[in-house]
């Protein structure tokens, strides 16, 4: 009797730590998609920032800016 008890008892603990790991993993899951998200941002960002365009633009206004001081 005490041998069927201690394996039902390490039967619920290996099920209830099963149900943690799920959640988790489902945790982990959120975790990464949102840290890809920020990925995918940061680099448009950075793309933003390296338009040679743009670059352009700001050093004749830095140019235009400098000839009125």
């Amino acid at each position: 009797m005490t041998s069927e008890r201690s394996s039902l008892t390490l039967k619920m603990s290996a099920e209830a730590a099963l149900g943690q790991l799920e959640a988790v993993q489902n945790r982990l899951a959120e975790n990464e998609k949102e840290l890809q998200r920020e990925i995918q941002y940061l680099q448009a960002e950075l793309r933003r920032e390296q338009d040679p365009n743009r670059m352009q633009l700001i050093q004749e206004m830095i140019s235009v800016r400098a000839y009125i001081v």
